[in-house]
């Protein structure tokens, strides 16, 4: 997957990148980052039009990771915290206990994530939405 810098007006750059690190932020100030899964040029090579090509879900769902904050909080958000901490006191898979109060980092694909979210009745979508505001949220 990669990221699009997307400038002020909401149109892209032309710009591309593997990895949004803090030294590609500071080069783009004021540009927020796209996933994609790469940029269409609707114009010309001497005067392009770029345009971001949505990536697969799965290559989404592969690049989610939340902390633990993230993930409480968004569950919070949601209403639905205390309903995942008393489906992790009750479970019978200790490996799911000890992932929670231990987890440094929680990703979309993982074996927990995916229990978690079977327990609580959500659906794959569903998920998807909490990780997609999980990320945005900062500490």
């Amino acid at each position: 997957m990669f990221y699009a810098v997307i400038n002020e007006s909401g149109q892209p750059t032309g710009a591309l990148y593997v990895e949004v690190t803090p030294s590609v932020r500071a080069h783009h100030p004021g540009a927020t980052f796209e996933p994609c899964s790469r940029l269409a040029n609707d114009g010309t090579a001497e005067s392009p039009t770029w345009r971001t090509v949505p990536p697969a879900i799965e290559d989404l769902r592969s690049s989610w990771v939340l902390t633990r904050f993230q993930l409480q909080d968004v569950l919070a958000g949601a209403g639905l915290l205390a309903s995942a901490e008393q489906l992790v006191a009750a479970s019978p898979d200790p490996r799911i206990g000890r992932a929670w109060t231990y987890g440094v980092e929680f990703p979309r694909t993982s074996a927990t994530i995916t229990a978690l979210g079977a327990a609580l009745n959500l659906s794959a979508e569903d998920l998807d939405d909490l990780f997609r505001a999980g990320v945005e949220i900062e500490a």
